[in-house]
């Protein structure tokens, strides 16, 4: 039957507000969302270019990491953690920012020097579904997977 978009096409999404979310709780309100539809995204999130801004040690400004896509927002909130050197979680709270592009991660804590590690789950997927182990849009009697990861890491040092 082909595409249901059609590319330069205008949409809204709408969400009727007595849905009910994940927690099986009733939305407080009606939401929409319009959209415009752009060429074709065919690619995984590139987890390996997110630009990381990190924090001076000994302070409690944020990490930032610039996406350079948008990620889906309520993924992103959860399905990213950080972790320290052995693996233990690091408290804190996430903020999205720059039209989704952006994340802040406000530490509970002052940041110590050290190594950290950023872990996004493999389920992570940019605006147009594709995840961080495969397209959305695709063959799916061939087998078109780039890993078959359930959680991706990226390393960052903080120093003294």
């Amino acid at each position: 039957m082909g595409n249901a978009l059609k590319k330069g096409e205008r949409y809204t999404v709408a969400v009727a507000g007595n849905w009910k979310d994940v927690q099986g709780l009733p939305l407080q309100q009606p939401y929409t969302k319009p959209f415009v539809v752009v060429v074709r995204d065919r690619l995984s999130p590139g987890y390996e270019k997110w630009v990381f801004n990190l924090p001076h040690p000994k302070t409690k400004r944020p990490l930032k990491i610039n996406f350079g896509e948008s990620p889906d927002y309520f993924l992103l909130e959860e399905t990213i953690r950080i972790v320290d050197k052995n693996n233990d979680p690091i408290n804190g709270s996430i903020q999205v920012i720059d039209q989704e592009s952006k994340l802040q991660f406000h530490r509970d804590e002052q940041w110590q020097p050290g190594h950290y590690r950023v872990q996004p789950e493999a389920i992570l997927e940019n605006l147009a579904a594709n995840n961080l182990n495969r397209v959305f849009d695709r063959d799916i009697t061939v087998k078109h997977l780039r890993s078959n990861k359930s959680v991706f890491e990226r390393n960052f040092e903080i120093k003294n």
